[in-house]
């Protein structure tokens, strides 16, 4: 009767071992994401400002790159 309660204590402990391995990896999985979303949207928004600084009107950097102008002129008057 022990040897069963024992096997079921060590199932259970492995379930949550498991359990917990998997969220570590579907967190690390969601970090990447974000991270290289916030690098896209941190590297578009210093190209928007270099192309201002080099004297080209909001409207151009809103054509070429494909972006709502009303974001441009936020991310220039930051």
């Amino acid at each position: 009767m022990r040897a069963i309660y024992e096997y079921g204590i060590r199932k259970e402990q492995k379930g949550k071992e498991e359990g917990i391995k998997e969220g570590i990896k579907e967190g690390i999985k969601e970090g990447i994401k974000e991270g290289i979303e916030k690098g896209r949207k941190e590297g578009k928004e210093e190209s928007i400002i270099k192309l201002y600084e080099s004297g080209m009107k909001p409207e151009e950097i809103s054509k070429r790159l494909d972006t709502d102008l009303e974001k441009i002129k936020k991310i220039i008057n930051k």
